[in-house]
């Protein structure tokens, strides 16, 4: 009850979250912590620091943790390449989260990270979202359940995915714990401020106003992050867990990060977007942004590449298919330890549900966008004769790329050669990087030659 991390402790509110209890405290302690791989190889052994982590969910009964490496404890990292499809071979911080919705599937924030990557595995890099590997917790030996082994959203993850400087950041986070706060996790507030007071005095539909808004922050990312959180049907996002990130150089651009999507997947008709583009509040200026011609570009093109490529049901539904593969085999442990008893017939039709949801989410989200905007879509097709891809908004494309987009809207496609080939033209169109007004259906054919 005095030092447990854990435990409730001897003051505490008796309903939920349990305000005042001993794992709502920032509490750090010292344990021995060992990873194996899944063929029981033996990846980490080293002494680090452990802190209960997230927001309300740390009111469950199986709570979500942080592992730190310390120099204080040991080695200063994990120095292990932990995720697939990552090219990263240490990490300062790995966090254990309960699944976001608990006792249903547990991979609603598996999904997001999951659906948000190409067909290779490569997140898309304008979706800064976690990586994620499901692992069995054992506390000294005794099963403690299943939990997503996760990156931390902080300096470490920025260097590592964007190159930047971690300790040259400014980094805020909106939370709730008694009350929506704002806090500074990293530097300054001033570039925060500027961005705030900006769009509370000019309107951006206004080109120089829009011109030094699009300087602050990053457009794609920012359209990138409301799609991602439009197309799980996140509700606890408007006013919470939110995250930004800018690196201090000149001109540094704020980033979204996206994480947390308990609230996500409920309803497959749900309409997200309306209420997403209809407000402007602290952090997240949505409507004040739509107001320029140039981001409902960006905007309703984001929207449209990832809903022909990475959310098209069929895909997304695959993608949860296999996610609920992976853990089948152990939530029987889980549900036992932590979930009322062994039934699983409640996580199959929960997985069941989720699928179902993947499968047909993407078509309710283009159409709550074609309303909500006014669109008339318009086919866009790309071949290439050699070898190169194309490069849209957000995503970058094979030959033989077909989609839907919307007339008269701008799209610009950049040809990508293959490594040892150059663009050689387009048939029938000048320039390079061409960008269309798509005032109907376009089919584009892109040559490539040897260097």
């Amino acid at each position: 009850d005095e030092r447990g991390i854990y435990a409730y402790g001897t003051d505490y509110e008796y309903w939920y979250p349990y305000f005042g209890a001993n794992f709502w405290e920032l509490w750090e302690r010292d344990l021995h912590v060992e990873i194996f791989g899944a063929d029981g190889s033996a990846w980490i052994a080293q002494d680090a620091g452990i802190q209960i982590a997230g927001g309300y969910s740390r009111a469950f009964d199986q709570r979500n943790f942080e592992l730190l490496a310390r120099s204080g404890y040991g080695p200063d990292t994990f120095a292990y390449p932990l995720f697939d499809d990552e090219q990263i071979g240490a990490y300062e911080r790995i966090y254990l989260r309960n699944g976001g919705d608990w006792c249903s599937t547990q991979l609603v924030d598996a999904a997001v990270q999951g659906v948000f990557r190409d067909a290779d595995g490569a997140r898309y890099p304008y979706v800064d979202a976690q990586a994620y590997e499901p692992a069995l917790v054992f506390l000294n030996g005794d099963f403690w359940g299943v939990y997503e082994m996760k990156e931390r959203l902080d300096e470490g993850y920025v260097a590592a995915h964007h190159g930047e400087d971690p300790d040259a950041l400014d980094r805020v986070k909106l939370g709730w714990t008694h009350d929506a706060n704002w806090e500074l996790e990293q530097g300054s507030w001033a570039a925060f401020e500027a961005m705030e007071t900006l769009v509370a005095s000019q309107d951006l539909a206004e080109s120089d106003a829009y011109a030094e808004f699009a300087a602050m922050v990053n457009e794609k990312n920012f359209a990138s992050a409301l799609v991602a959180q439009g197309w799980i049907a996140n509700t606890d996002f408007w006013h919470n867990n939110l995250r930004l990130w800018r690196p201090t150089r000149d001109g540094g651009e704020w980033h979204w990060m996206v994480y947390d999507f308990g609230h996500g997947w409920t309803d497959y008709n749900y309409d997200h977007l309306s209420y997403t583009t209809s407000g402007t509040w602290t952090g997240l200026p949505v409507a004040a942004a739509l107001r320029s011609d140039a981001f409902r570009a960006t905007f309703v093109n984001t929207h449209a590449d990832y809903l022909n490529t990475t959310l098209d049901g069929t895909w997304a539904r695959s993608v949860v298919e296999g996610l609920a593969d992976e853990v089948r085999p152990v939530m029987p442990m889980q549900r036992e330890r932590w979930c009322g008893g062994a039934n699983m017939s409640a996580w199959e039709s929960a997985v069941d549900y989720a699928a179902l949801y993947a499968e047909r989410r993407g078509g309710v989200v283009r159409d709550d966008l074609e309303r909500v905007f006014a669109l008339d879509p318009v086919s866009l097709s790309i071949a290439a004769d050699g070898d190169g891809a194309f490069a849209l908004t957000t995503v970058t494309v094979e030959s033989g790329f077909s989609g839907t987009y919307y007339r008269g809207v701008p799209l610009t496609v950049t040809p990508v050669p293959a490594e040892g080939w150059r663009f050689a033209g387009w048939d029938g169109l000048d320039g390079e990087a061409l960008t269309i007004s798509m005032d109907d259906d376009v089919a584009l054919v892109g040559h490539f030659e040897r260097q």
